[in-house]
């Protein structure tokens, strides 16, 4: 898993926590990918692969807030 640096914080509008949610998720999905890869355990991997759809499901509630708030500002 290659490192990445989060997001900048210096934003004021609070579109910073929605950059810091996404990019947590993105970090937690190569996590989870990385860990399935290797996983032998058939019981094991059917968590994995919840908590991956989980943290698809934040990302896409995360980016429908983000169209909202762009919607909301214009």
């Amino acid at each position: 898993m290659k490192v990445v640096d989060p997001p900048n914080m210096q934003s004021c509008d609070g579109s910073h926590v929605d950059a810091l949610a996404t990019f947590v998720t993105a970090q937690n999905i190569e996590l989870y990918k990385a860990r399935l890869a290797t996983e032998a355990n058939l019981g094991r991997r059917r968590v994995l692969l919840e908590l991956l759809a989980n943290e698809f499901a934040k990302l896409s509630k995360t980016r429908r807030r983000v169209e909202q708030m762009k919607v909301d500002l214009s």
